[in-house]
């Protein structure tokens, strides 16, 4: 069981996806007495931000803990804007706390976690959206080069080398495609393929994997 609680409940669904990839096979809930139960506690401030990792093993009186706390600069706030929309400060915001809910969930000893917490490590790092090409797209079209982009993807997302490697040569090829577009005098439209060799962890898009429902493959395609 994985119990996540906040101070302020905010970036809640980037952060439960993180800890999902570490520990794909564990639910998420308000731990009750006879389980064992990693808690992480979450503390937003204006100044700071905080997160306490709590491993509650059942029916041992001693229990693990570790605990972080990085001091930002306070000088914008990292809520929304009236409105809901989101600005540059929140986005750096919410990207150093992913950062370090994954160094700290990636320093988290094997041995301190009871039977039936296998701990893995994200290949995708930190992205816990549907469009990872977005990030290296966005700062390609900025002017960036390869090399920062692929050390952007590495040290500030804790992207595997294979998985960035992938996202630039993706966030490449739709950016030559899109110099063909007319956006003034057509449109674009986007096709879904619902059919995944896998369904990644971060995914909310309907997918289906290969594995169980490739049989409805070419009436799909037949449909469309």
């Amino acid at each position: 069981m994985i119990e996540l609680r906040f101070k302020e409940k905010d970036f809640d669904y980037e952060l439960r996806a993180l800890t999902a990839g570490f520990f794909p096979k564990q639910i998420f809930g308000e731990g009750t007495e006879g389980e064992d139960v990693l808690r992480i506690y979450f503390e937003f401030e204006r100044t700071y931000f905080s997160i306490r990792i709590q491993m509650d093993a059942w029916g041992q009186s001693d229990s693990y803990s570790l605990e972080r706390r990085v001091e930002v600069s306070g000088e914008e706030d990292f809520r929304k804007h009236e409105g809901k929309t989101a600005h540059p400060y929140r986005s750096f915001y919410k990207n150093q706390v992913k950062y370090l809910l994954f160094q700290m969930l990636l320093a988290l000893p094997q041995e301190v976690l009871p039977g039936g917490f296998e701990k893995r490590i994200p290949s995708w790092g930190t992205m816990t959206g549907v469009r990872p090409v977005k990030i290296p797209m966005q700062e390609l079209l900025a002017g960036r080069t390869e090399e920062e982009v692929f050390q952007s993807l590495r040290e500030l997302y804790c992207c595997s080398e294979e998985k960035s490697r992938l996202c630039i040569g993706i966030a490449k090829r739709e950016a030559e495609l899109l110099k063909k577009s007319d956006f003034e005098n057509g449109y674009s439209l986007y096709i879904g393929i619902p059919f995944c060799p896998t369904t990644c962890l971060y995914c909310s898009f309907p997918s289906y994997p290969v594995e169980r429902f490739g049989h409805l493959m070419g009436d799909y395609l037949v449909a469309l």
